[in-house]
């Protein structure tokens, strides 16, 4: 079973496969952020069936007694239970959760993860994060950048967003939401320091576009970089100088490119922000979300950029 590995002191990752027809495997990144005072905050949660596998990476790490009562299949079952109940819109169902795995899931997310981030609202990023907010008991919080509220919270679909590209024009007629079901939600900038996109050549922490937290003291840093979504949040941490960047670039076998073009309303945004953001940020490794590698060192990452338009 696949399990959350070390990629910095800071930082876990849980790679599963994303199955595309034709044998197609695309790999898709977990993390946990971990503060240095020991909290962990679940960075995205892949798509919705990959939450038995979070649920079992997450019980494996934190010796939690859920994945020695229960086996892998067993904890599928439940939350295929669970996956039916929320979406049942009748009261009363036929699907009975055991109520011991349900108060042993509870108490694994409550106990060990302070709250649930998102880099952004689509549905390889999200598809576990109502499962995983109920499953808490909705007492784990959820934070995303704050143009990303209206897509989580509100309920804004994806084919909402104004766009000129045709190929995203285009991905409309077949792209799918995560029905998150307005989930509460809570912005970045109350956890972590965050960047806007800037144009100055300043080092990102002396940006005169940050807003501060109430946690100023966290070696987490946010930066919006706009383009694959309005609201794309890249998270960098300062001692282990490395860049979690979501889909603003992705490094499917090993090459470095542009996030998908039909899920991408604003492409030309998306890499001169990325571009702007990796000028800022003294990083020395970037993760972007697909990603089957250890991350990919600095300088590959700027002879990727001085090559973009």
């Amino acid at each position: 079973m696949p399990l959350f590995e070390t990629v910095s002191p800071h930082v876990e990752r849980l790679n599963l496969n994303w199955k595309y027809p034709f044998g197609i495997e695309i790999p898709v990144g977990i993390y946990m952020m971990q503060q240095q005072n020991e909290d962990y905050y679940l960075l995205d949660s892949g798509i919705e069936s990959m939450c038995p596998d979070i649920i079992f990476a997450l019980a494996s790490f934190f010796d939690h007694e859920i994945c020695k009562d229960y086996s892998f299949k067993q904890i599928q079952q439940q939350i295929q239970h669970f996956n039916l109940q929320l979406k049942s819109k009748s009261t009363q169902n036929n699907f009975i959760l055991d109520s011991k795995f349900s108060t042993s899931v509870s108490n694994l997310l409550q106990t060990n993860l302070k709250g649930f981030c998102v880099t952004h609202f689509h549905l390889d990023h999200c598809g576990s994060l109502k499962q995983l907010y109920h499953l808490s008991n909705q007492s784990v919080p959820i934070y995303c950048h704050e143009n990303e509220v209206e897509f989580i919270r509100d309920g804004k679909s994806i084919k909402q967003q104004p766009s000129s590209a045709f190929a995203f024009k285009l991905g409309k007629l077949f792209l799918s939401d995560c029905n998150l079901g307005n989930l509460p939600c809570q912005t970045l900038s109350t956890l972590f320091d965050t960047f806007q996109p800037s144009t100055s050549t300043a080092p990102l922490i002396d940006s005169s576009t940050s807003s501060s937290s109430t946690n100023p003291n966290s070696k987490w840093k946010c930066h919006n970089c706009p383009g694959h979504t309005p609201g794309s949040a890249c998270y960098y941490h300062e001692d282990d100088k490395i860049l979690l960047c979501g889909d603003a670039v992705m490094n499917l076998w090993n090459k470095l490119g542009p996030s998908t073009s039909v899920a991408t309303p604003d492409p030309v945004a998306a890499a001169q922000n990325f571009k702007t953001m990796c000028n800022l940020i003294p990083f020395d490794t970037l993760l972007p979300s697909h990603d089957p590698s250890n991350g990919v060192p600095r300088d590959v990452v700027m002879k990727y950029i001085s090559k973009m338009k």
